[in-house]
């Protein structure tokens, strides 16, 4: 139950964790399960926020572009056992992996699954206890499927968290390198001259 979870991981305000923004407070849950903060924060849209300027304000940025109640691929979740943070864009209709079109109902109640449970069990519809894993699914086109497979590979580089964003000497070091760089080619210099 998130009440209990939240409790143990000593998080105050355990529905931030559902939110587009990072929570305030990650309590405990970084040195409980040996995880740095930007590990943490790449199971959020920081990342994505932070490329674009965007860090204060993911909520607004994102409302058009993010499901409201939860979408999954029946296969991942057998396989892995967990969400995916790029389901929750809507510009990617379905699993590039598997090929088949997210689900977003529950196959078997019929009801939409919220994004933010009370309930942690993630592979069961908290309406009906039914398994999620287990589900008729409906196939993407070929064209679909290529979109997808775009869309994601750009949406995950997007959410990634590149060297610059998780140590700022790397920022440092790429910003010198590129301007050393463009001082020996105008000067025509070599490396070694430079």
């Amino acid at each position: 139950h998130l009440a209990t979870f939240s409790h143990l991981v000593r998080i105050s305000k355990p529905a931030r964790l559902f939110e587009l923004s990072p929570p305030l407070d990650w309590g405990q849950l970084g040195p409980l399960t040996q995880t740095t903060e930007a590990q943490l924060l790449m199971l959020t849209p920081y990342f994505l926020g932070h490329k674009l300027g965007r860090e204060q304000t993911m909520g607004k940025f994102l409302a058009q572009s993010v499901v409201q109640h939860l979408r999954w691929c029946p296969y991942c979740l057998a396989e892995q056992g967990y969400y995916k943070l790029p389901w929750s864009f809507l510009h990617i209709p379905g699993c590039p992996q598997h090929g088949i079109i997210f689900l977003d109902v529950c196959p078997h109640c019929q009801q939409k699954i919220s994004l933010k449970p009370s309930l942690l069990a993630l592979d069961s519809c908290p309406h009906c206890d039914a398994e999620l894993r287990q589900s008729t699914v409906r196939l993407l086109t070929e064209d679909e499927l290529q979109t997808c497979q775009v869309y994601w590979d750009d949406l995950v580089y997007l959410l990634t968290p590149q060297d610059w964003q998780v140590n700022p000497t790397a920022q440092v070091a790429a910003a010198m390198r590129q301007r050393l760089g463009y001082i020996r080619r105008s000067r025509n210099l070599n490396a070694q001259q430079l």
